[in-house]
């Protein structure tokens, strides 16, 4: 009885915790990912389908970069949301498919996790090189032990 009590326990914080992560990353986009018309252009890094219903409805573009991102999925989800988005499959410290001060906002759900120094570097120089000035950065990542970390920055530090 002790064990199911204990894996109860362990199950319902997993769930308060996913709980949690899902109310700070919808609070985070937002609130943080530029409105106007044109709509903004955003790249995210890695995440899944579900933080597209969290964009602004004003998006003109979300590109969703991962080495495990399922590209018929997102588009998928992405008309169901209402929200243009394309996927691309490859590293997320690799942003060379976007112009210099060409994007609105750069959203990294949990990418950090799994990038080396070197990768964190090189995302941070490519992210700083595409947005326009003024734009945010924002990271939403999960520390050791699940708790949640909330970033939002921009070129200018802010």
């Amino acid at each position: 009885m002790v064990p199911l009590l204990a894996a109860g326990g362990v199950g319902a914080w997993k769930f308060a915790m996913y709980g949690q992560m899902e109310v700070i990353t919808a609070s985070m986009l937002t609130n943080n990912v530029p409105r106007g018309d044109p709509g903004p252009r955003v790249i995210q890094l890695q995440g899944g389908t579900k933080e597209l219903y969290y964009y602004p409805k004003s998006t003109a573009q979300i590109t969703v970069v991962g080495e495990e991102v399922k590209k018929g999925l997102i588009e998928q989800v992405a008309l169901q949301a209402a929200i243009p988005a394309v996927a691309k499959q490859q590293s997320p410290a690799n942003l060379g498919f976007a112009a210099d001060s060409s994007v609105d906002a750069v959203v990294s759900l949990g990418a950090l996790a799994g990038m080396s120094e070197m990768q964190r570097n090189a995302f941070l120089a490519e992210a700083l090189r595409v947005l326009k000035p003024g734009c945010p950065l924002v990271f939403i990542e999960r520390l050791p032990g699940g708790v949640p970390l909330r970033y939002l920055g921009g070129p200018s530090g802010t």
